[in-house]
């Protein structure tokens, strides 16, 4: 596994990098790369993250994303937050569909 991170004035990204032995021996091969950039908001922050693997079937084709999803946390009162989690898949026609939704509210 490999990270890569890069913080800027209003947010920061990082990139996993996880390899697995390739049908080659003695190689290793990119089978997930997870990419996740977080910027600050005004009241919170939003995180967009979006998973890509290889094709267990093709292994020489390239990576396809499988999944996508948005996370927003935001103030709610002087030490609450709300956080939303909305995650994405691919359907048949490789359009990204809304499959799950999750909310809370945290006290820091």
């Amino acid at each position: 596994m490999v990270i890569e991170r890069t913080r800027t004035n209003d947010g920061e990204q990082v990139i996993v990098y996880i390899y697995l032995p390739s049908i080659e021996a003695g190689r290793l091969a990119l089978s997930r790369r997870v990419r996740r950039v977080t910027m600050a908001t005004t009241d919170g922050s939003q995180t967009v993250e979006e998973t890509e693997e290889s094709n267990p079937v093709s292994p020489s084709e390239p990576l396809r994303v499988v999944q996508r999803s948005l996370t927003t946390l935001r103030r709610s009162g002087s030490d609450t937050y709300v956080g939303e989690r909305q995650i994405f898949e691919p359907d048949g026609n490789g359009r990204f569909v809304l499959v799950r939704k999750q909310s809370e509210q945290t006290s820091r």
